[in-house]
Parts: structure tokens; C-alpha cells; sequence
């Protein structure tokens, strides 16, 4: 593909506007993303989601190219002829269904979030008093009798991976009922058992928020996967 271009060549560094790039797109991603799919159901949130995400990519490419390729440090996409915007259009496009794959892919094995839920989405919700809700909900002899010296000795926090979309509500139920069983098993790790539970919303706002930060994980790093092949597909 050629194009006319009378710009002056500036001589853009490709490596580090592809780094700013992956960097920024996590902003729209997020806007998008909580728009579309934070607390909604069906298929329909998860295919306009798609639809941003791809014009986000499409966007991002046009800028590359006018950019890095055509050296135009002000990005001048109104630019580009319609025979050239036709053919990033499609570079963008093949690059892109690595996100088609990847929703695919966590929607049928659900599982796959929990790599990244218990994780990233696991530190992500201590911002917002994971360890408080959790030593409100459990107990152990033996730790409780350590913090008596160092109250941050030990961190009950990792006992909410055990909580998942799919389980906290049968958790919060055996909580209120003893009759019932915990979702995960009779006993709990180590000698930990259940105090009580004061504030089930907030419990189930953690939950969720712990497993959507990993499922937009996965979504933020199929993108960023796309982005640079679709970068590199116009350098060729």
C-alpha cells in the first residue's frame, strides 16, 4: 500500500508509542467494559463490548499508521484514503479475533478466569478492606493467639478465594443456616472456622469484584495481544 504524505519524517519510536498505546487502551477497555458487561447478563452486552473493542483497535491502528509509518506526528487519520483505510480495516479485523477466541474461550471454560481472579483480582480487592471482611468472617485459634502480638501477622484474606459468583450465595446461606454445608467442603484450611457474617453485601460486592478484575484481565491482555499484531500487520 502507498500513500502521498508531505509531512516531514520525525522519526516516531515504534517500540515505546506501542507501549504508551497498550498502556492507554486499558482506559477505554475499562469504560467499555463496565458499560457493557460489569453486572449485565447475556450475550448481547458481551457483543457490544466486542464491537467497542474493535473500534477502539481500528482507531488505534489508523493512528499508528499515520504515525510511525507515514511519520505524521499529529496523526492525521482523515488522511488516509478509503482504499488503505479498507485494508487496515481488515488487518485489524483478523488481528482482533484473538479477543473473539479469548471470550469464546472463558465462556465456555469459566474456570479459566480464576487465574487471574484469584490473583490480580485478589490484590485489587484489598483497596477495598478485603482483610477487614474476612477477619470479620472466619476465625482461628492458633493465628488469633499470633496477632494478639502483631495483629497483621497473619492475613485471613486469602480465604475469599474460596468465594466465586457461583458459590457465594450457597456460602452466605450456610452461614445463616448451620445446617447447611459450606459450598466448598465440610472444613475449612488449617483450623479456621466460620465467626459469622455481618455484612453479606458487601461480601458478595467483593466476590464480584474479585472475579470481574480477573475476567477483564483476560479480556485487556487479548486486546493488547491484538493491538501489536495489528500494528505489525501494517508495517509489512
Amino acid at each position: 500500500m502507498s500513500e502521498n504524505n508531505n509531512q516531514p519524517p520525525t522519526n516516531p519510536n515504534p517500540i515505546i508509542g506501542t507501549i504508551i498505546t497498550c498502556v492507554l487502551f486499558a482506559v477505554p477497555l475499562a469504560i467499555a467494559y463496565n458499560s457493557f458487561i460489569y453486572n449485565r447478563k447475556g450475550w448481547m452486552p458481551g457483543l457490544f463490548l466486542l464491537a467497542s473493542i474493535y473500534a477502539f483497535g481500528y482507531i488505534a491502528t489508523l493512528l499508528f499508521y499515520r504515525m510511525v509509518i507515514k511519520n505524521d506526528a499529529k496523526g492525521q487519520i482523515n488522511k488516509i484514503n478509503s482504499q488503505t483505510a479498507r485494508w487496515i480495516l481488515g488487518n485489524v479485523s483478523f488481528a482482533f479475533m484473538i479477543v473473539v477466541i479469548t471470550l469464546i474461550a472463558i465462556s465456555i471454560y469459566p474456570d479459566f478466569v480464576k487465574i487471574f481472579e484469584n490473583t490480580l483480582g485478589y490484590w485489587f480487592i484489598g483497596i477495598f478492606g478485603r482483610e477487614e471482611v474476612a477477619r470479620s468472617i472466619f476465625t482461628s485459634p492458633t493465628f488469633e493467639a499470633i496477632n494478639e502480638t502483631n495483629p497483621t501477622a497473619i492475613h485471613y484474606g486469602f480465604l475469599l478465594t474460596l468465594l466465586n459468583p457461583a458459590n457465594i450465595e450457597s456460602f452466605i446461606e450456610s452461614i445463616q443456616n448451620p445446617n447447611t454445608a459450606p459450598p466448598f467442603g465440610e472444613k475449612l484450611p488449617l483450623d479456621f472456622k466460620i465467626r459469622g457474617l455481618n455484612d453479606a453485601d458487601k461480601l458478595r460486592q467483593l466476590i464480584a469484584m474479585k472475579y470481574t478484575f480477573g475476567h477483564y484481565t483476560w479480556i485487556y491482555l487479548a486486546s493488547v495481544v491484538s493491538l501489536i499484531v495489528s500494528f505489525i500487520s501494517v508495517t509489512l
